[in-house]
């Protein structure tokens, strides 16, 4: 397959700024909040409707009918016994009326709600304008009567006024939406579990790592179908690569075995010429059928071990054909576990593809990222187009005019995938080609501190 000018196949979508939660984990706790909280204010103003205002309502009749009657009474009196019909009532206690602005009382600033509420259906019953005050610190309301240039003020009680929540209601209230909250939590908790170990499995799977068993005997009716059917369609995958994997073993083992042959039957021909032509393209088909089974091999086992990857650099170097063509930068590096022989063959291919496809300003740089490893080689050869440098990695994807099979790159994307990193191909600074690979030091939770199944040389 050789490189054409199309572009991805996927191209990356814009992503927009959104106050809603982006995991589904996050999206019902914000849904559950949002129907919560919204039950909670409904509740609220249901009370304020239908109990506080219709309370308001009553005790601004009362007072206004009471008002009303005693300022008919003072204007039907003299000065004199107004007075004295004034002092009366205030030893009775239940209201206090005075002549004249009484000290101490607050400029008409409203104390809340109820207030404004109360002093707007007082104007509204009222036959005059009326001015109402509030004496905060005693919680009494006054009340202003026009009377012979010299107004009354009449004080009622404001404890009735400020009818608020009870703290027991209040407390049922808060009570009742903090378990609604937690239950949801836990619940939300308990969906989202397996759905997080479903997605670490399609991601280890998509990795090309053996995922994990999901267990469907505990899950609901609808996530045990999805977990029964991922762990199926995980089998039958292995499946499929323990077979293509027995069967590219076979075709390699048949095809050899006529090779050996052919290289017998050269060296007996005392053709020398014919020998050595014949060789190169026994070696050339050989290479090619081992690089097959490397990128197709799934099945063999091979340990983790502590390894020094800038040690296996340099061995990889020693065994060029040039080793003094190469500029090694290495940086200090922690000892990481990783499957020895697979490496070898990573670090192989890239070195190969690099002298292959350029042959000049060859570099190989090391560095500790954080918690992962980069490990680039780089060229000074005519480069790729940048749209199609995506393409590299894939299978059987090779340059026009190049040799070879197009699958030293996919080996090395497939073994690094397997160890959770990833292979970036990107424009070299001033011209050429780096071909960059990182990993995390630490190896996934999901694959085996013992094993690693990958291409092996």
């Amino acid at each position: 397959m050789k490189l054409g000018g199309a572009g991805p196949l996927f191209p990356a979508g814009k992503r927009r700024l959104s106050l809603v939660p982006r995991s589904l984990f996050g999206r019902h706790m914000f849904l559950i909040i949002a129907l919560v909280s919204s039950g909670q204010l409904l509740t609220a103003l249901l009370y304020h409707f239908i109990l506080q205002r219709p309370h308001l309502d009553d005790l601004a009749s009362s007072t206004v009918e009471y008002v009303l009657a005693l300022e008919s009474n003072l204007a039907s009196l003299p000065p004199a016994d107004a007075a004295r019909f004034a002092a009366n009532l205030n030893l009775r206690g239940h209201f206090r009326v005075i002549q004249g602005k009484p000290d101490g009382v607050v400029l008409p600033i409203s104390p809340g709600v109820m207030f404004d509420a109360y002093a707007k259906a007082l104007g509204r019953k009222m036959r005059h304008k009326i001015d109402v005050r509030w004496e905060g610190e005693e919680r009494r309301l006054w009340l202003s009567i026009p009377l012979r240039g010299s107004p009354y003020w009449v004080q009622v009680s404001g404890d009735r006024l400020v009818l608020q929540l009870s703290r027991t209601w209040l407390s049922a209230v808060a009570l009742s939406a903090l378990l609604a909250i937690l239950g949801a939590l836990y619940l939300t908790r308990r969906l989202n579990r397996p759905i997080a170990r479903l997605v670490r499995a399609t991601s280890d799977l998509a990795a090309g790592r053996p995922p994990e068993y999901l267990p469907d005997d505990k899950l609901p009716t609808e996530l045990a179908k999805v977990a029964h059917s991922f762990n199926g369609m995980a089998e039958s995958l292995a499946r499929y690569e323990s077979e293509r994997s027995m069967m590219l073993a076979g075709i390699s083992h048949d095809l050899r075995t006529p090779l050996t042959k052919m290289r017998l039957g050269l060296a007996m021909s005392g053709d020398e010429e014919l020998e050595a032509m014949m060789a190169r393209q026994i070696e050339q088909i050989d290479a090619i059928l081992g690089q097959f089974m490397d990128y197709a091999r799934n099945g063999s086992e091979e340990p983790l071990s502590e390894v020094d990857v800038n040690r296996l650099i340099q061995d990889a170097i020693a065994l060029q054909t040039e080793p003094a063509a190469w500029q090694l930068d290495l940086a200090p590096l922690p000892q990481t576990l990783l499957p020895r022989l697979a490496w070898q063959r990573l670090i192989a291919n890239l070195l190969e593809n690099a002298w292959r496809h350029a042959g000049k300003g060859l570099e190989v740089a090391t560095r500790q990222e954080g918690d992962q490893i980069s490990l680039s080689v780089l060229d000074r050869g005519p480069g790729v187009p940048p749209e199609s440098l995506s393409r590299l990695s894939q299978p059987f994807v090779r340059l026009a005019g190049t040799p070879g099979t197009g699958l030293g790159l996919a080996i090395v994307a497939k073994l690094v995938r397997r160890r959770g990193g990833e292979l970036s191909m990107l424009p070299r600074d001033g011209g050429g080609l780096e071909a960059r690979v990182r990993w995390p030091i630490q190896p996934p939770p999901t694959l085996s501190s013992e094993f690693f199944t990958g291409a092996t040389s």
